[in-house]
């Protein structure tokens, strides 16, 4: 659980460059997260995939997820609820996302699972995400650590660390 601390730590500090000059990257998941021998360290991670990030106009305070009318954009595994239900979007929908990694990479199973990328879009609208001892039964995680990563699947975003900054502190004070 260190190491995907490590890793994710880095993940917030590219996430907060991209979301100080306005992006949103709309598709974060493990797919776009590259790690490399850098330096000595084993795990460098470069965040990949901005093809369908969303630049946010601050003159605009309300902006949804979707690109054309009535296409929402996003892999659905990944998505806030907000995302999933193509309403305003802004930093706190990567939050979710890398939360959603961050939850599948301790218990070993993503937070909401089903048959339908339908039925998971209304998982992610709807239900809760197992405490990792239901999750994963020899979780090892600190109740800290997985007091944040619950943060970051809060429905509401109001309720998640608010920037990835603040994700990258709480995990560093969790460990």
């Amino acid at each position: 659980w260190r190491e995907t601390l490590h890793i994710t730590v880095q993940i917030c500090h590219s996430l907060t460059e991209a979301h100080t000059i306005g992006l949103v990257h709309r598709d974060l998941k493990p797919e776009n997260i590259m790690l490399l021998p850098v330096a000595g360290d084993p795990s460098f991670v470069k965040v990949l995939d901005f093809g369908i990030a969303k630049v946010l106009d601050p003159a605009k305070p309300h902006q949804s997820n979707l690109t054309e009318a009535g296409m929402i954009m996003g892999t659905p595994a990944y998505m806030s609820p907000e995302q999933a239900k193509g309403e305003d979007i802004d930093a706190r929908s990567d939050v979710y996302a890398l939360g959603v990694m961050l939850y599948e990479a301790l218990t070993g199973k993503p937070p909401f699972n089903d048959e339908t990328a339908m039925k998971v879009l209304v998982a992610h609208i709807k239900d809760q995400p197992k405490p990792f001892l239901v999750a994963s039964p020899k979780s090892e995680v600190p109740a800290e650590t997985e007091e944040v990563v619950l943060r970051c699947l809060a429905k509401e975003p109001a309720v998640r660390p608010q920037t990835a900054k603040e994700l990258a502190e709480q995990l560093r004070d969790a460990e």
